[in-house]
């Protein structure tokens, strides 16, 4: 699933120009993809960084010979371009993460809007229930009391009581 919208996310970064993207404001799906993108090649380049560090000297004899000087440049580029992608993708990460400070105290960035809008259906069925609750049992404390109040009470023949809801 995550490689499936990382690689949309890239089809769709190299079709719509820059200034479109940031002019329509990143969507929750934008900066979860931009996350995972960041956070895979972070951890890949650190494991490039590992295998190097890790990786025992080839032996086509089966003894350990010492490393030559090409092997031993060899590494060191390897472990230079990881440790240059790997400083990349952080500082990425980091502008990233900045972006989205600066869209969450504007106002610009929503990454809850599907949550939070079934988060609100559900309050609003509570709420709902919990009117229908005290509504009907107003009007059954008015049906006993209402006597006792000194005047006839529309809920006291059957009727019902009517609440607006201004």
């Amino acid at each position: 699933m995550g490689d499936n919208l990382i690689e949309q996310f890239k089809a769709e970064r190299k079709a719509a120009p820059r200034e479109e993207v940031l002019s329509s404001g990143p969507s929750a799906e934008y900066m979860r993809a931009r996350i995972q993108i960041l956070t895979k090649t972070l951890i890949q380049r650190f494991g490039d960084i590992l295998d190097v560090g890790l990786a025992p000297p080839a032996a086509e004899d089966g003894k350990e010979d010492p490393p030559t000087l090409v092997d031993t440049m060899n590494k060191k580029l390897t472990v230079d371009v990881a440790t240059a992608a790997m400083i990349r993708a952080a500082e990425e990460l980091m502008v990233l993460t900045r972006t989205m400070k600066e869209l969450w105290l504007f106002g610009g960035l929503d990454t809850l809007a599907t949550d939070q809008s079934e988060e609100e259906k559900e309050k609003r069925r509570k709420m709902a229930e919990d009117e229908s609750a005290v509504v009907a049992g107003m009007q059954e404390w008015l049906r006993r009391n209402g006597d006792k109040l000194g005047k006839a009470l529309p809920g006291q023949e059957g009727e019902d009581v009517a609440m607006s809801n201004d």
